[in-house]
């Protein structure tokens, strides 16, 4: 199976590797502003460029299965009822889908900061993470899990800091997932550990807002009757070991970058 990732697009269209069976993208879709007018203010504009530009684009690259959740810029995300379907795209707020024997939990949520959408205080989003069912393989989180790729310089506190989310740290060890995909923090592009799981901020785009990086990959494979099968990833790594879960290959043991 191969499984495409990203976040933080921004009104970026980045090229979409071919034959994908699996495309998660992990928040922050849209572009803020629509000749002047700003997505918080106007989010039907947003709305509008959300499924007249976008779900296009991404149908036309031909994953087989696309699954989204929103980010603190996508503030038209609030203007749907529940979670949506196009297609093959599906768009999703702390829901659990699954595709070809693949669980795959994704929620929206940041940690509070000014008045962007889809943010809440942490307390309130311990309640959502303990949502979050046991037995996923895949976490989608719009925010990184403290620890990985966070460390900001706080303006209030004159130091430097992690931003990312303490609650969400703590739920990933409590579940072990095979892997979180996640984005939020430009700079934090890369990968990492929380115990036992794979953390992977795979945002496309730098703290400029300029696309420097292209859709992450990944590749599982069924074992076979050895045992031997092996597949990789490109994000820099290579190949290396794999253990089964759920009737596919996992990587295991990857490092950060």
């Amino acid at each position: 199976m191969k499984i495409g990732m990203m976040s933080d697009l921004h009104g970026h269209m980045p090229e979409i590797p071919p034959d994908l069976d699996l495309l998660i993208v992990a928040g922050d879709i849209c572009p803020d502003l629509f000749n002047r007018k700003t997505a918080k203010d106007y989010p039907n504009l947003q709305r509008d460029w959300f499924e007249r530009v976008w779900i296009p684009y991404v149908q036309k690259a031909g994953a087989k299965k696309v699954m989204v959740t929103w980010g603190n810029h996508d503030f038209c995300g609030h203007t749907y009822d529940s979670n949506s379907t196009f297609g093959n795209v599906e768009v999703v707020i702390d829901t659990l889908l699954e595709y070809e024997g693949l669980k795959v939990w994704l929620t929206p949520w940041s940690n509070q900061f000014m008045e962007w959408a889809w943010m809440d205080e942490p307390y309130a989003l311990r309640e959502k993470y303990v949502r979050i069912p046991e037995g996923i393989d895949i976490l989608v989180s719009h925010q990184p899990p403290m620890g990985c790729g966070d460390v900001y310089f706080q303006f209030d506190t004159k130091r430097w800091d992690n931003i990312g989310s303490r609650e969400l740290r703590e739920r990933v060890y409590d579940l072990k997932p095979k892997l979180v995909v996640c984005g939020h923090l430009h700079k934090g592009y890369g990968k990492y550990m929380v115990g036992e799981t794979s953390v992977w901020n795979v945002s496309v785009v730098d703290e400029r807002y300029d696309l420097v990086n292209p859709v992450s990959v990944i590749e599982l494979e069924r074992p076979n009757e050895e045992g031997t099968d092996v597949a990789g990833d490109e994000m820099g790594q290579g190949r290396f070991g794999y253990s089964p879960s759920g009737g596919w290959k996992w990587p295991v043991g990857i490092e950060s970058q």
